[in-house]
């Protein structure tokens, strides 16, 4: 009897006229671990929208080719079956919660698929580091926290084969240990599970296959070993520059905030400078308030108490880079929005994005929608930018494509304040601010 639970075969998939996916063939079994790793807009996400059950389902998409979970076809099978069957987690992962609080997530899940069981419930909280966040509001917790709820929330659905996207994009270094924590038990269990990510070394001891995809063809499928390891192990640092930093352009002193209804303060007595000409890296655990904070300086939030001086015209490039756009297109999005086309030219080509002019936007992978939404944002004339978790989701040359516009940015005279999990923002800051739970 076969062994095999998944299985794909010149599997092809897309959106309207757009092929994504062209000819990918693969099959894992039971308790193997697969990486999917490629850059982006390669296909990676909707590959696992295929396997999910979703893509012309839920999501506007086509696929041909044979796909069979457990042996049958995920378009065939109903929702009560998907939900019981296959976790899947996206790389947006405020799309994916149903509940209000932290605690009503994990027991919706629960309920979904079998009885109450408050024992379950809070060992799953604990497993998952999220015991301390069992009664806040979802809507007030950080990106990564939010990532590690679902992981947490589909894990009490008692699924056996587990589709992850992207799932430590968004994690400090402790979330990211246990991530690949739960992953290898859950190996040991018996699940399959597939990743999506960039952080290869991540995932290095714990991996079964890897499949590689280059613009939606299949490179490599098969036993992973050195070849593949060595492309996240490049560093990319800075020059030195012998230049000074320009005037005070964010001043915060003894700044306090905390959300509507909570007693808990986010940021607590916090006071640095940002300078034009400058990049400041914000850093710090997932819910040290680091996206509270650039919602702060560009005027989003107003703190609770303390002193914010902006002085300049700030921009908010946020985590999810959906809500930063105004367009259909992205060509509408760039060039209806731009001070200077001839700029947006330039960018354009050193972003490699002018074949996806005339795509839509929401046919976009998330790290072509970051890479746009920061090209956008240095083109339309304000001097203090802004932004969330620029490269996550993004393969290594892409992360370097960003980092580099960031520092052209601030050797142009922007003041750059950048909050990121990601170390190579490190080699390219003149200043960082470290924030503390």
């Amino acid at each position: 009897m076969s062994r095999r639970i998944v299985e794909v075969e010149e599997l092809s998939a897309g959106y309207g006229d757009t092929t994504v996916l062209n000819n990918i063939s693969f099959s894992l079994e039971k308790g193997e671990l697969l990486l999917i790793y490629g850059g982006s807009g390669s296909g990676k996400t909707t590959l696992l929208r295929v396997l999910a059950g979703v893509m012309g389902r839920y999501v506007n998409g086509w696929y041909k080719g044979r796909v069979r979970i457990h042996g049958k076809s995920p378009s065939i099978l109903d929702s009560k079956t998907i939900i019981r069957l296959i976790a899947y987690v996206s790389q947006e992962p405020w799309y994916g919660i149903l509940s209000p609080t932290v605690e009503g997530e994990v027991i919706v899940n629960q309920l979904l698929v079998k009885k109450f069981d408050e024992i379950e419930v809070s060992d799953v909280l604990g497993r998952y580091g999220l015991s301390g966040l069992r009664k806040r509001l979802t809507y007030t917790l950080s990106s990564g926290e939010t990532q590690r709820l679902l992981i947490a929330s589909n894990r009490i659905r008692g699924a056996n084969i587990y589709l992850l996207d992207e799932p430590s994009s968004y994690l400090d270094v402790e979330g990211r240990r246990i991530l690949v924590e739960e992953v290898s038990r859950l190996i040991d269990e018996g699940s399959t599970v597939i990743v999506v990510d960039h952080y290869l070394d991540l995932w290095r001891d714990s991996l079964s296959k890897i499949l590689v995809l280059d613009y939606g063809r299949q490179v490599f499928f098969g036993d992973p070993d050195d070849r593949w390891f060595k492309w996240d192990s490049i560093r990319w640092i800075r020059e030195a520059k012998d230049k000074g930093k320009g005037s005070v352009s964010v001043e915060v002193d003894k700044l306090y905030y905390r959300y509507p209804g909570s007693r808990i303060h986010v940021i607590k007595g916090l006071s640095f400078k940002a300078w034009s000409s400058s990049i400041t890296w914000i850093k710090g655990p997932n819910g040290a308030g680091k996206t509270t904070l650039l919602k702060i300086i560009v005027g989003l939030l107003k703190p609770n108490k303390g002193y914010v001086s902006v002085k300049g015209n700030p921009i908010y490039v946020p985590e999810n880079p959906l809500l930063f756009f105004s367009e259909p297109t992205i060509r509408e999005e760039l060039y209806n929005n731009a001070l200077d086309k001839g700029v947006v030219d330039e960018l354009v080509d050193k972003f490699n994005i002018r074949h996806l002019l005339d795509r839509k936007l929401r046919y976009t992978s998330s790290g072509e929608r970051r890479r746009i939404a920061i090209v956008s944002a240095l083109t339309r004339g304000y001097d203090i930018i802004c932004v969330d978790e620029p490269t996550a989701g993004l393969d290594l040359d892409n992360r370097l494509k960003v980092i580099d516009a960031l520092v052209n940015a601030a050797e142009e005279g922007y003041t750059v304040i950048v909050a990121s999990h990601d170390p190579l923002i490190e080699e390219i800051a003149d200043n960082i601010v470290e924030l503390v739970k």
